[in-house]
């Protein structure tokens, strides 16, 4: 259908995109501090990785890289955490 197999882009952006629903769904709330709290309590199992988890402080403690980004003026900024 899109005439090329899926490159690691792809994955990471299924990866993230499946991990913050993940994240929403155990949280049971779109509010940021719960989604939080959610990803301090879960373990992603993701496409072509290892678990995901984070430590106390929001870091990545297992897995992939993971940057998230917003669309500013047709371009992608990375966003930072607070």
């Amino acid at each position: 259908q899109y005439e090329k197999e899926p490159d690691i882009w792809d994955m990471q952006g299924y990866n993230t995109i499946n991990l913050a629903a993940a994240a929403i769904k155990k949280a049971n709330s779109t509010e940021r501090s719960k989604i939080a709290k959610a990803l301090h309590e879960i373990k992603y199992y993701g496409l072509g990785h290892e678990p995901v988890s984070f430590n106390e402080n929001g870091s990545l403690a297992s897995g992939f890289n993971l940057y998230i980004v917003r669309l500013e003026n047709n371009r992608f900024v990375y966003v930072k955490p607070q």
